[in-house]
């Protein structure tokens, strides 16, 4: 664990209480292609964070199996993670990468994105740079802004020098890897007008809701980010691959990180918001959702949470990513039934 992000999760463990009780709601049944062998996809393969879809067809030999359902493992979990204190809510959304089905839980509640809205920024940065490739390069000069603040855990372990010549590229890269709040905030001045709404309406958020600052996203919907990028649907396949290698950068190593064995990749993107109320609550929410590239089942996983201590917060996501990767790993040992083939 880096200590920056340590220190700074580790000094808000005091936090005021947030006193919202734990949601109750339905289960998501798992949802994707058919289970037996009606169905295949295949795809290209041969990328370090990518795998495009080229083709999936009815009738015809499947290359990945859809995975056992484990709906009813994560209908016991999170129960047990706020009966612990350990979060008053908690929502989660799975998907199997290289197949389609998911299975959630309140997969469709609404959190406050925080930082994980610099992630459409990153987009709208490289599709831009799909159009002019000139742009990557381009050079700002960091003016300074009115809302500098000291390293803290919204914005961990970094912030730009005042004076200094940054280009397009070397933004992404902070609020990639140190979720960088000025980073995020000059890249974003620097964007055609109305790409960055272009971007949220493409992936099917109304662009006004997004521009209202009160926009709410659900795990479900956030985890269409991360999917266009590892299908390569939205950006060019080179722009995709750098984008997931920048976010498997990311110095938060708490969370979906601390949760499957040590030098898995994550591409992941991290979020955190506080809001002090009128007296004194302040409701805290962490949330964290990327890409965990299992060897033989990479799948996107999205877990959102309010609690009262981003700590034990965190451990509650740490919980939830072991368990999902304990299922994956179970599910592959299945009797009779190896690891899929085809498809990169």
């Amino acid at each position: 664990m880096r200590r920056g992000v340590r220190a700074a999760l580790l000094g808000a463990a005091a936090a005021a209480v947030f006193a919202a009780g734990f949601g109750v709601g339905r289960r998501s049944v798992p949802r994707g292609p058919a289970t037996g062998a009606d169905s295949y996809e295949i795809r290209a393969g041969g990328h370090s964070y990518t795998n495009p879809l080229l083709e999936c067809e009815v009738g015809g030999e499947r290359l990945y199996r859809a995975i056992r359902p484990f709906g009813a493992g994560l209908e016991k979990l999170a129960p047990t993670l706020a009966g612990e204190g350990r979060v008053d809510d908690v929502a989660v959304y799975f998907r199997d990468l290289n197949n389609g089905a998911w299975i959630g839980w309140h997969e469709q509640q609404q959190f406050v994105p925080a930082s994980l809205a610099k992630l459409p920024i990153v987009l709208a940065a490289f599709l831009q740079a799909d159009a002019d490739p000139a742009f990557l390069a381009r050079t700002i000069v960091y003016q300074g802004g009115p809302a500098e603040a000291d390293p803290d855990f919204a914005n961990p372990e970094s912030n730009l020098e005042r004076g200094r010549v940054y280009t397009v590229d070397e933004l992404i890269r902070r609020i990639a890897r140190f979720s960088d709040n000025a980073s995020a905030n000059l890249l974003a001045g620097v964007l055609p007008p109305g790409l960055l709404a272009r971007v949220y309406a493409d992936l099917g958020i109304d662009p006004e809701r997004a521009a209202s600052g009160t926009v709410s996203l659900s795990p479900k919907e956030y985890g269409a980010f991360f999917r266009v990028l590892y299908n390569a649907s939205y950006l060019s396949r080179g722009n995709s691959e750098r984008a997931l290698r920048y976010l498997d950068d990311s110095t938060f190593e708490l969370g979906l990180v601390a949760g499957v064995p040590a030098g898995v990749h994550v591409s992941h993107k991290f979020g955190v918001w506080e809001e002090a109320r009128g007296g004194g609550a302040a409701p805290l929410q962490l949330h964290d959702c990327g890409i965990v590239y299992h060897p033989n089942r990479p799948y996107l996983l999205c877990v959102m949470t309010t609690g009262a201590n981003y700590v034990r917060m965190a451990t509650a996501i740490e919980a939830v990513s072991r368990f999902v990767w304990q299922e994956v790993e179970n599910d592959l040992e299945r009797p009779g039934l190896g690891p899929p083939t085809g498809g990169g």
